[in-house]
């Protein structure tokens, strides 16, 4: 009788064994599941920040030339608007040039069935901000508070330059200039340097553009 249940006790034992046995692989099969998983959705969030990251600076940069394209066309795109009580060189341009802004007139649309009407624009960084500003004024008519509120067109500008380039009605020779006001004609180009936050850094852009009225 003795012999047999040391038998028996002897095979739950091992029974038992084989049981603990099989809870621990499974339990070290779960662990390593649970770290590969973790694994993955680590790398995953990784992945996923980076290209978040990535899209933002893309976003980010999209906006900048957007902006630049924006400010290119429209000093292209510069008017002299003529006097008939002047003579031809008596003639003022609204065409204000300055080291940091520069204000002209340039055409507008209206509305989807109105004519484009001449519009003064006035393109600054304001101080103490980061942001580079539009304003609209129409010229031969009041201007309302909206049209007088400027317009933030690009975030992040650390600094803003213009230079011109022509020859003004002084005789002084065609070169580049810091201001450009008083003149009956355009500059020859107009140079405009942004410099703008790049994440830690900044990085400078330089546009020369040719307005088609010169």
């Amino acid at each position: 009788m003795t012999r047999t249940i040391s038998k028996a006790g002897a095979a739950g034992v091992a029974r038992k064994r084989r049981r603990a046995g099989f809870a621990l692989l499974e339990l070290l099969i779960g662990i390593a599941v649970l770290g590969l998983l973790a694994t993955i959705v680590s790398g995953s969030m990784t992945f996923g920040r980076r290209v978040w990251e990535r899209s933002a600076v893309i976003s980010q940069s999209g906006r900048q030339l957007a902006a630049m394209d924006y400010l290119r066309r429209q000093i292209a795109q510069a008017l002299v608007i003529p006097s008939p009580d002047l003579d031809e060189d008596e003639q003022p341009s609204p065409f204000d040039g300055r080291p940091d802004r520069v204000s002209f007139a340039s055409f507008q649309p209206t509305g989807a069935d109105g004519p484009d009407q001449p519009y003064m624009l006035s393109v600054e960084r304001l101080p103490g901000e980061t942001a580079l500003t539009v304003s609209f004024a129409p010229m031969f008519a009041p201007a309302s508070a909206e049209q007088k509120r400027p317009l933030r067109l690009l975030d992040g500008v650390q600094a803003i330059r213009f230079r011109y380039f022509g020859r003004m009605l002084d005789g002084d020779s065609t070169r580049w200039r810091d201001s450009w006001s008083g003149q009956p004609q355009l500059p020859r180009i107009v140079e405009m340097t942004l410099t703008l936050a790049e994440g830690a850094r900044t990085e400078s852009h330089t546009l020369s553009i040719r307005p088609r009225l010169h």
